[in-house]
């Protein structure tokens, strides 16, 4: 599937990882064993890095060829158990558009963080042109809304940094030349959401 051949491009991910190395932090929580270039590019940073997903067959990718990364299988609803003030950061890579109760999961993510903690969403716009089942009003259905998500993370205390890369272009000016070129690799507001979000 084309946007999911973007979404796992090594250089997409290695630009992203550059771009927000400095609110990352050095103890990093991975929301769901989905994506080994994710986790190969915060290696390069040396990051601590702990990934969490309900099922077996997802962590089983990354036994034994990342010794230094935690791999936790938790029970659905369960994820952030156990995890209280322990990360600098919480990445959903493509993720948190597949939870039912979002809401719940943000809070959640909330008292994992560290004060002063961030958390980065990366998930598809539900108006995206990405390939994918569409309602009759042209709605990607496995997708959130911007507003919402946006909405959930300031009810959740979370003071919202950036939103897309509409909001990166106008308050970021030596980001614009890394947007543009994102654009193609689907960092686009059309297509995918980016927030980022610090624990207030």
């Amino acid at each position: 599937m084309a946007f999911k051949k973007s979404l796992e491009n090594p250089e997409h991910i290695r630009n992203l990882i550059y771009k927000t190395n400095h609110i990352l932090g050095d103890n990093v929580l991975v929301f769901g064993a989905s994506n080994e270039h994710l986790i190969e590019e915060l290696l390069r940073y040396n990051k601590r890095i702990t990934i969490v997903d309900i099922r077996q067959d997802s962590l089983n990718r990354f036994i034994g060829k990342y010794p230094s990364v935690e791999l936790k299988l938790v029970e659905r609803g369960r994820d952030f158990e156990g995890f209280i003030s322990k990360f600098n950061s919480v990445i959903f890579y493509d993720t948190l558009h597949h939870i039912k109760n979002k809401r719940k999961k943000i809070k959640e993510c909330y008292s994992a963080l560290k004060s002063n903690g961030s958390v980065i969403l990366y998930e598809p716009n539900v108006y995206s042109k990405l390939a994918g089942e569409h309602d009759q009003f042209g709605k990607l259905k496995d997708s959130i809304y911007k507003y919402s998500l946006y909405r959930i993370l300031k009810d959740n205390n979370f003071k919202v940094r950036l939103l897309s890369s509409e909001e990166l272009l106008s308050r970021k000016r030596h980001l614009k030349k890394f947007i543009i070129s994102m654009q193609k690799s689907l960092f686009d507001p059309r297509y995918r959401i980016l927030m980022i979000a610090k624990k207030r």
